[in-house]
């Protein structure tokens, strides 16, 4: 009686294991740094991303968070969680899916943001194609917004 218990036993847990190990997902951290740093629009990172350079460039897509810093910063591409941007200049045509922090002195945003903007900025102008999906917080110099309305 005891042998078949622990027959059961070993088989359920066999059983659980594959079946938990078969559906975990394997979320990779990748570290880029270099004078200049470009992820191409064909370069999928299927995590987070950690860089450092002078200038940083994403034409790419990020299935994680992205966590940068340098000189001058271009995203382009497609975030899908957060961006942490600590940069002198910075520019954003791209689309982040979560929300956007920024430390910087001077830049453009003009892309899609799906949640909240945190801006500490001496300048930061938001264009005229910009979309935030929360709340924009920010903290410094100057703001410059362009709005344009859309009726429904």
């Amino acid at each position: 009686m005891v042998t078949y218990k622990l027959k059961q036993l070993t088989l359920a847990i066999f059983i659980l294991t594959t079946v938990l190990l078969g559906t975990a997902s394997v979320n990779a951290t990748e570290f880029e740094t270099a004078e200049h740093v470009h992820i191409s629009n064909i370069h999928v990172i299927d995590g987070d991303l950690y860089t450092w350079g002078e200038r940083v460039t994403v034409d790419g897509e990020i299935k994680g968070d992205l966590i940068g810093g340098g000189e001058n910063i271009s995203l382009n591409g497609t975030i899908h969680h957060s961006a942490n941007i600590f940069s002198n200049k910075f520019s954003q045509t791209g689309e982040i899916l979560g929300s956007l922090r920024l430390f910087m002195n001077d830049g453009i945003i003009d892309g899609t943001i799906g949640r909240s903007g945190l801006f500490f900025c001496n300048s930061l102008k938001i264009g005229k194609n910009a979309v935030f999906g929360k709340d924009i917080n920010f903290r410094g110099g100057s703001f410059t917004c362009k709005v344009s309305f859309t009726e429904m």
